[in-house]
């Protein structure tokens, strides 16, 4: 009767390493920027560019582009993905001037 407290332990273990690999930007408005990469509107100026590498610059472009009324503001990377690998990156935006 002893390993039913350990299965339990494992069990629970096993759920919360798993909730660190789950995608953290769910149901976010997708704004359509180039076909190989989403980017995602949380509003208030705050999007998700779910690329990386040169894709990313490629994407960024295209989206200020697209929006002339806007500047970047800050950018930080997604570190949401696996210890040690990025899976993106969150774009902070004002408007222009």
């Amino acid at each position: 009767m002893r390993w039913i407290p350990m299965l339990f332990a494992c069990m629970l273990g096993t759920v919360a390493l798993g909730g660190c690999f789950m995608d953290s930007h769910s149901d976010p408005v997708d704004v359509g920027v180039g076909p190989s990469s989403v980017v995602s509107d949380y509003g208030n100026g705050v999007y998700y560019f779910n690329v990386m590498g040169p894709t990313f610059g490629e994407a960024l472009s295209q989206f200020m582009q697209e929006h002339p009324g806007l500047e970047v503001a800050a950018i930080s990377v997604n570190g949401a993905s696996a210890y040690g690998r990025n899976s993106g990156f969150f774009v902070v935006c004002r408007p222009a001037g």
